[in-house]
């Protein structure tokens, strides 16, 4: 288009766009007048201050936000007006920006989205504003300048607009069936996701435009030149037929920079290195685009570099391409020396890329020789970055995020009408794909073609992963490019002379120093495995372990999964028969559980694959020890998963009489599960029926025997059938007393019961009693080695609840002053719990530490530190709604304590106080829906012993 026809496009589009949106159901005719009638900038500015319209409605918090970010959007608006066509007026956007900050108040969600996303606009908003300053006010615009600046303007107002309808009620997936609040703010941020990557193209060919023009004007012209001839010297662009899609790797282009330096500077080189599939070509070829875009380069060059034969076939292409005088078709080895003498001695500036480069030696005759251009290698082979390239970087794949907005981004015109449950889609196939680029596209081919939702495909695939990765097995013609990706990385392994035998298969190598350095340096070779150099952790990329097992046949799949166990097996820690935890082990236990998890998802797959798949051993082993781990560290899914794994592991496995004491064991991890999650009497009846499985064994097991006896203690104090606990323990405690005098040894039993009993005799008052096993416990505790953190952490949280409780009882024979040093006492060893505690869990994500901060905050109330309380219950709830999917009495305890607290505070949170005690009795009825009146024991009879509260008394009790 010429200027005239331009400007006359904005001026009948912008009309459109502002008649469209004026006729939004989320706009009432107030708003409509409000923006026909509506000021200038500074208006809107005056409406937000201290005594503008605005103020009065919103938080002070949410204009201090806003507006100081309102100049950007301003300055660019002005610049919309001026500089696109005559006539132009921006009052729409204006207008809208008021009527949006209005339509937040009063929406809490929305209080927190829209600032942060009105400040994310301003902010592309400056950058736009600080690109164009290198326009002076009477230079003429490039075209493609106010097409940017056009298309943001449009991007940005129906933004808004679309904002307003969702905030109202008004927007069409309002009145969709089905469709909650939650839907709607993820439909409102997937929006902003695509408005945000829209603008930031928009901001690229603007920047692109002020470089080139940059350049263009350092040239040293002739008197008879212009910009225009300049622009149009001798270019050559040759690349690959096929295009994919790039997707965020911005910052990689950052490198390439920073690694090739200026066009016009000497010759230099980098390899771009990474698993095949990941996108090093398409990073490469975009970039090289985006060279000639910019007319940084007049020559782009692309060389198919898999082999010798693709490599000659290049070079004859590009010597055609090129017009070299006496290049022909049947002539290779003529083409490759007319093309290194063009390289020598042009004086345009070039760019080659090697594509899928194997080898040095591959290379070698193709490589350039001249003194000035650039070249680009893409690899798997990080070698090549030492040589022939002058350097180069690892090209690595998304992260599970990325991953997944890279499959949104391909299938944005394909995505169901659940959004948030397609995000949540997208990610899981992101997880199991770990971030792939080639396999995220493959997976998006497949939901196109099929027209299926995320959601259908992931239900689809999950079915049968294999039929989806390998068309091929079934039908050879459908083979994907996935699918031979792997094939040819695969039987490249197969050639190299370390793998001969297959030992990646069999994981032979590692037990032979030299085979595992050979392995090794051919793995690393092809990427296939990459190795951090500080840490010299080796790790594989999940696809590479997918193909490579579909790679194997059936009886190499169950060699090496029997082989991958064993190794697990070796590394991960076991329980002590005497303690029978973890806690002291947890370090070791997380760096090797994803393993272990790992190992569990492929046994699932593998049976489903193949009935006669068998487990063995060791792997039932290694899954028992990692339950006590899970349900230790409270992930009390994977301990879900991991039992319901074990069991049907068990059944493949031969001997009946150790498989049943394998199979009782996996009941007690049950039983841990169930009274985690506030179900004592199905914890109860699953300890019971290990604990007579244990019964009836040829050869009774006493130790483990006592251990279910103790189990049963703390399921029936968690049930508040507290006398049946006590019973359950002191079996315990004399079996264990027995066993240790049929072996000859002094009577003892171990410290971890001790405190259980000590807990249980709390509950029962008796707590003189319980104060003598804690003195005993607690030192016995400190001196282990290596420390027991856990168990010492629960013994001093009892001693606080003890203690607490002893502040209640001389409170009420009217020892006050005594009952506040009980209180002070209670505060300090739940401190001290909490601190132990810490040391052993960095990730302070546990309940138990939810606990100790929701203890600490009761005995502040009660000694009348109001702030202070309000403080460690706001810290106990951040933890606890961490679990209210799945321990909601946790979160209620929390919030139902924090309501009182803020009724006793002098900053006037009554409103909070009330809507945090509604939302902690919502929670309570859904496990007592009878409930009438909530007082603090409504609460802790539901939790779990380990880290229920002080406020134990009857309900009865607490009423009177």
């Amino acid at each position: 288009m010429n200027t005239d026809e331009l400007e006359g496009y904005f001026l009948w589009h912008w009309e459109e766009i502002v008649g469209k949106c004026m006729r939004s159901p989320g706009l009432d005719p107030d708003d409509r007048e409000r923006i026909l009638n509506g000021g200038d900038w500074k208006d809107l500015q005056a409406n937000l201050s201290s005594s503008g319209d605005y103020a009065a409605s919103l938080p002070p918090h949410m204009i201090l936000q806003i507006k100081p970010e309102l100049e950007h959007i301003s300055t660019f608006a002005k610049f919309f007006e001026t500089r696109l066509a005559p006539n132009l007026d921006s009052g729409f956007l204006r207008g809208i920006i008021g009527i949006l900050v209005q339509a937040t108040f009063g929406n809490e969600e929305a209080g927190v989205r829209i600032p942060r996303m009105i400040r994310s606009i301003a902010y592309k908003a400056e950058t736009f504003n600080s690109l164009c300053e290198q326009f002076g006010p009477s230079q003429e615009l490039a075209n493609s300048v106010k097409e940017a600046c056009f298309k943001m303007q449009v991007q940005i107002v129906e933004f808004f607009v679309e904002a307003i309808e969702i905030i109202r009620g008004e927007h069409l997936k309002c009145k969709e069936e089905g469709v909650n609040t939650d839907d709607l703010w993820a439909i409102l941020e997937l929006r902003y996701t695509e408005m945000n990557q829209e603008l930031l193209e928009n901001l690229r060919r603007v920047e692109r435009r002020v470089e080139t023009d940059a350049l263009l004007r350092s040239q040293v012209l002739s008197p008879g030149d212009d910009l225009q001839s300049l622009a149009q010297a001798f270019r050559c662009l040759l690349l690959p037929k096929a295009k994919t899609p790039l997707f965020d790797r911005v910052d990689v282009f950052k490198k390439i920079d920073e690694a090739l330096g200026k066009a016009d500077s000497l010759f230099s080189s980098v390899a771009l290195y990474g698993l095949a599939g990941v996108g090093k070509s398409a990073v490469a070829s975009t970039y090289v685009e985006r060279l000639a875009e910019e007319n940084r380069v007049d020559v782009v060059l692309w060389a198919h570099s898999e082999t010798s034969e693709a490599l000659r076939q290049s070079f004859t292409d590009i010597a055609m391409k090129l017009k070299l005088p006496e290049a022909k078709p049947q002539e290779p080895d003529n083409n490759l020396l007319l093309v290194h003498d063009w390289l020598l001695t042009t004086d345009s500036r070039w760019i080659v890329v090697f594509d899928n480069a194997e080898s040095e030696k591959l290379l070698a005759p193709y490589w350039p020789g001249a003194s000035h251009g650039k070249a680009i290698i893409t690899t798997r082979n990080h070698k090549l970055a030492l040589r022939p390239a002058n350097q180069g970087f690892e090209i690595r794949s998304w992260d599970s995020h990325d991953g997944a907005n890279f499959l949104l981004f391909l299938l944005k015109q394909n995505i169901g009408r659940d959004t948030e449950a397609e995000t949540k889609s997208a990610l899981q196939l992101s997880e199991i794909l770990s971030g792939h680029a080639l396999a995220i596209q493959h997976m998006a081919g497949l939901i196109h073609g099929r027209s299926f939702s995320i959601t259908d495909f992931m239900n689809h695939y999950l079915k049968n992963p294999r039929r989806i990765h390998k068309p091929g097995e079934k039908n050879p013609a459908r083979r994907s490019e996935l699918e031979m990706l792997w094939e040819y990385s695969f039987e490249s392994l197969r050639n190299t002379k370390s793998t001969q035998d297959n030992n990646l298969a069999h994981l032979d190598f590692l037990f032979d120093e030299f085979d595992l350095a050979d392995s090794v340096e051919s793995l690393l070779s092809l990427s296939l495995v990459h190795k951090n150099r500080d840490t010299r952790v080796f790790s594989i990329h999940r696809m590479v372990q997918q193909y490579f097992r579909y790679h194997l046949t059936a009886a190499e799949r169950q060699t090496t999964f029997d082989d991958a166990v064993a190794i697990v097996y070796q590394a991960f820690p076991k329980q002590d028969n005497m303690k029978a935890q973890l806690y002291e082990q947890w370090t070791e236990c997380n760096r090797y559980v994803q393993h272990v998890l790992y190992l569990k998802s492929h046994f699932r797959i593998e049976r489903k694959l193949n009935p006669d798949f068998k487990a063995t051993w060791q792997f039932c082993e290694l899954l028992k020890e990692c339950q006590r781990y899970m349900y230790e560290s409270n992930a009390l899914q994977d301990l879900r998963e991991l039992c319901e794994c074990n069991l049907i592991a068990a059944n493949t496995l031969d001997d009946g009489e150790r498989t049943t004491d394998l199979v009782a064991v996996i009941y007690s991890h049950q039983a841990n599960l169930e009274e985690s999650l506030g179900n004592p009497l199905k914890a109860i009846e699953l300890n019971k029926k290990g604990y007579e499985m244990r019964l009836r064994e040829s050869e009774l097991k006493q130790g483990l025997l006592a251990g279910f006896e103790s189990n049963l203690g703390y399921n029936y104090n968690t049930a508040n059938d507290h006398k049946s606990a006590l019973q359950w323990f002191h079996k315990a405690r004399d079996r264990w007393y027995q066993w240790m005098a049929d072996q000859g040894k002094e009577p003892d039993w171990p410290t971890h019961m001790k405190a259980n009993t000590a807990r249980c005799l709390v509950y029962l008052d008796n707590l003189a009693e319980a104060r003598r096993i804690l003195d005993v416990c607690i030192p016995e505790f400190k001196v282990a080695a290596p420390l027991n953190w856990g168990m010492l952490a629960y013994a001093y949280h009892i001693l606080g609840t003890l203690e607490r409780r002893e502040s209640k009882v001389q409170g009420r024979s009217g020892n006050a002053k005594l009952g506040v040093q009980k209180l002070v006492l209670a505060e300090a060893h739940f401190m001290e719990a909490q601190n132990i505690w810490l040391k052993g869990d960095n990730s302070r994500h546990h309940p138990f530490n939810g606990g100790c901060m929701h203890g600490i905050g009761i005995c502040c109330l009660e000694q009348g530190k109001i702030e202070a309380a309000i403080k460690h219950l706001r810290d106990s709830c951040e933890v606890t709604k961490r679990y209210s999917d799945t321990m909601p009495i946790e979160h209620g305890r929390c919030l139902f304590k924090l309501s009182e607290a803020l009724l006793q505070s002098e900053q006037d949170d009554d409103e909070e106080a009330r809507r945090l005690r509604s939302e902690a009795e919502e929670l309570l009825k859904k496990r007592r829906s009878d409930t009438s009146h909530i007082v603090d024991a409504s609460f802790d009879d539901l939790i779990p012993i380990f880290w229920r509260g002080p406020d134990y008394e009857s309900k009865l009790e607490e009423l009177l």
